[in-house]
């Protein structure tokens, strides 16, 4: 017996997930789901905390601090939320229509990959105030490119992956 309990903190969700991960301080587990729900459960006793619904479906989602999140959906919406009250977005931002694929957060910036084969990066307002801007920093690819299935930012490295089969690894 390994002395792990695999029903230890299992969370039952009753819809398929597109992107789960935690927030840096590991107390809440966030979940994207098929049908546009993003839900936060406590990862100590998976209760469900706070939960918000999209119009489309929810593809990605990360954690930019604590209590700052984003989210990304089929339909090219950014959505950033309060973990403390997240039933209302504090922004919606479409940069295109295409479905955001992919999230990761890396010193505050949030990378973004899309179905159109862009990769860029957002600042969100980590405040937590009212401003509903979200700027765009660097744009890593366009277009041109095959489509972005997933990007992960680390250590000043980012990389792609698309559907071409090429990691694209970028130092920033």
């Amino acid at each position: 017996s390994s002395g792990i309990n695999a029903e230890y903190g299992a969370i039952n969700h009753t819809q398929i997930l597109n992107q789960s991960e935690s927030t840096p301080d590991n107390k809440l587990l966030m979940s994207a789901t098929e049908t546009g729900a993003l839900t936060l459960h406590s990862v100590q006793d998976t209760t469900l905390v706070s939960q918000y619904q999209h119009s489309t479906e929810l593809t990605a989602c990360t954690a930019v601090s604590q209590h700052l999140l984003v989210a990304g959906s089929s339909s090219g919406d950014l959505i950033t939320l309060d973990t403390r009250n997240c039933s209302q977005p504090i922004s919606v931002h479409r940069r295109s229509n295409y479905s955001v694929t992919s999230l990761s957060t890396h010193r505050d910036r949030v990378w973004c990959g899309q179905k159109d084969g862009e990769c860029y990066t957002i600042s969100p307002d980590t405040t937590l105030h009212c401003d509903t801007t979200l700027r765009c920093d660097t744009t890593l690819s366009g277009g041109d490119c095959e489509a972005i299935f997933s990007v992960v930012a680390r250590d000043g490295v980012v990389c792609t992956s698309a559907r071409d089969r090429i990691i694209r690894r970028y130092e920033v």
